[in-house]
């Protein structure tokens, strides 16, 4: 039931000494400006796992080359030719910590408040109706396809005439205030869903020359994914250690004849003989749109195919497994991104976490008995906010810098870490016997 209170009641309700709270910021224009979020208590051990939920860029893939470029052409798009051929684009140091990890939306406002005194509105205009004609004709997220209508027609457009590919640059009128962002937003996807759709056939090289790797598994996600869902016997899970060992960066894996080493081989047999019994279900949670979410796991999917036969199993498990991983849908139960929410309540907001949960049937009482994985500050804070004490931090290269405070442990060594070394904080059999 709904009520109002004043402030005074408020704090009374929120009076626990230990209690940690987050001030989410919400995009501009958004009332309130900013939303007080209570956080779960951090927990770093459980006794049972009934679910796993992770974010996709950064946890289970890398396509952060691809948002950056994307990024970094909407900005030269509009700049002046001048400007832009002089800019020496996104610096990984002042840039980078505000562009990574958060909704595209938050992603965009930074980057018009850093470079937007050096936009040209004309060409601003321009890389609009461009990005606008290429969306009408070409993109597939039926969704963008109205927001580009409706900005379109927001800036004074002729909207039967951009839907026959006609509408002229000239006679938009760009707003400068804060709906300018979504103007911006249109000019980044359409970027980005032209690379996604030429990824895997020769047009690549000449829509984006010399853009390699833009969507690749992080280390171990094949491996990781097939141990939680219980699909090797225990005996087969331990004959791809050195692969979980390969997995973990140089300066965390231990060598062969160490007793880490053999801990670390305890462990993953313990584990694999848990999920064997108790196969968790798994939910992917992006703060990516409907479109790009498929294209992505579906690329994943397939690299993750390619590196089954390398494991050396036998026959019959290889083709199970290849069988298995030919449908992402099969591996991830639930699949949660933007297109279920809208760009003012993704990550660090909790709707998204909370929504997988839900469609995950966990119960609130059981919210001890789930583990989560993320790489950025906003996904970290996503998931205490909706009641997830594990929360897990597994940052890579680019999210390494940011406040990853929120999270009940920073995992450098990423997934592989997290199972050999830390026995994914499940309370198991005492590793000395």
């Amino acid at each position: 039931m709904t009520r109002i209170i004043n402030q005074k009641e408020l704090l009374a309700r929120f009076k626990e000494n230990d209690a940690e709270y987050a001030l989410v910021q919400n995009p501009t224009g958004v009332f309130p400006a900013v939303e007080v979020a209570p956080l779960s208590k951090k927990i770093t051990s459980t006794n049972a796992l009934r679910a796993v939920v992770c974010d996709m860029d950064g946890t289970l893939t890398t396509t952060e080359g691809l948002c950056l470029h994307s990024l970094e052409t909407m900005v030269k798009r509009w700049m002046s030719p001048e400007t832009a051929d002089g800019w020496s684009g996104l610096h990984p140091e002042k840039d980078y910590p505000f562009v990574i990890g958060n909704s595209t939306t938050r992603h965009v406002e930074y980057l018009l408040e850093r470079y937007g005194d050096q936009l040209d509105q004309a060409q601003f205009a321009k890389a609009f109706t461009q990005a606008a004609h290429w969306l009408l004709k070409h993109g597939k997220d039926l969704q963008l396809k109205e927001e580009v209508l409706r900005q379109i027609q927001y800036a004074g457009g002729d909207v039967s005439s951009f839907e026959k590919g006609a509408g002229d640059w000239v006679k938009l009128t760009i707003p400068s205030d804060a709906s300018r962002v979504s103007f911006a937003v249109t000019i980044y996807y359409q970027r980005y869903h032209e690379i996604l759709q030429a990824i895997g056939s020769p047009e690549l090289q000449t829509i984006a020359p010399g853009l390699d790797a833009l969507i690749e598994p992080m280390p171990g996600v094949g491996l990781f994914l097939t141990l939680i869902k219980g699909y090797l016997a225990p005996e087969q899970m331990l004959q791809l250690y050195p692969l979980w060992i390969k997995a973990l960066p140089h300066e965390l894996a231990p060598s062969k004849g160490d007793s880490e080493y053999e801990l670390g081989k305890k462990r993953l047999s313990h584990l694999a003989e848990y999920f064997q019994q108790n196969p968790v279900r798994v939910g992917l949670v992006t703060s990516s749109i409907d479109y790009e979410m498929r294209i992505v796991l579906k690329a994943v999917f397939t690299e993750i195919s390619k590196q089954i036969p390398e494991w050396k199993l036998d026959l019959n498990s290889e083709e199970k497994l290849l069988a298995t991983f030919s449908d992402y849908r099969q591996v991830l139960d639930v699949r949660m991104n933007a297109s279920a929410s809208s760009e003012g309540r993704l990550k660090p907001h909790r709707d998204l976490y909370s929504m997988a949960l839900q469609q995950l049937g966990v119960p609130i009482s059981d919210f001890d008995k789930v583990i989560g994985f993320e790489d950025s500050e906003s996904g970290t804070v996503a998931m205490r906010a909706a009641g997830i004490g594990l929360a897990m931090a597994v940052p890579f290269q680019e999210t390494s810098k940011h406040d990853l405070s929120a999270a009940s442990a920073i995992l450098m060594g990423g997934l592989a870490e997290a199972v050999i070394i830390r026995g994914l904080f499940l309370n198991l059999k005492d590793e000395s016997n």
